[in-house]
């Protein structure tokens, strides 16, 4: 016997090795594959997470006014709209004073769009937000003529 035991032992011991690495391989590939899997698992679960959340989530319609009147925006607030934002800027006020300058307010509304309407509803519904729109442009223009007159 030599100092690492017989050949046979040593032969042993090396094919012993030999399939304890070849296992470890075996084990490391399959759980790249495992690892792989559960990647497109989770890729796959949020993508059909994302389609379901959008089909459940809440719809909304949007409309931006310029210059509302209080009265305005508490009549739209009984329809359902919702401020969601607003700005200002002005127009006019050229080089020399040859026009006035004004501010505006721009009112970002929305509300909740309701799929469930009948489309006659949908289309009164649209008629009147064309003419909401329609009216606040006519009084803005109207604001508009009414400080010119006071100008002369």
């Amino acid at each position: 016997m030599g100092l690492f035991g017989n050949s046979e032992e040593r032969a042993l011991r090396r094919e012993e090795l030999r399939l304890l690495q070849e296992r470890h391989n075996a084990l490391f590939n399959e759980a790249n594959v495992v690892d792989g899997l559960i990647a497109s698992k989770r890729e796959a679960a949020a993508k059909m997470m994302d389609i379901e959340a959008a089909a459940n989530a809440p719809k909304w319609e949007y409309r931006v006014d310029d210059d509302l009147e209080p009265a305005a925006l508490s009549a739209l607030g009984s329809k359902g709209w919702e401020l969601v934002g607003l700005t200002s800027y002005a127009t006019g006020g050229g080089v020399g004073g040859d026009s006035f300058m004004m501010v505006h307010v721009r009112f970002a509304l929305k509300r909740a769009l309701l799929e469930n309407y009948s489309e006659e509803v949908q289309g009164v519904l649209g008629e009147i937000t064309d003419l909401d729109t329609r009216i606040n442009e006519i009084r803005r223009e109207a604001e508009t003529v009414r400080r010119e007159i006071n100008g002369y």
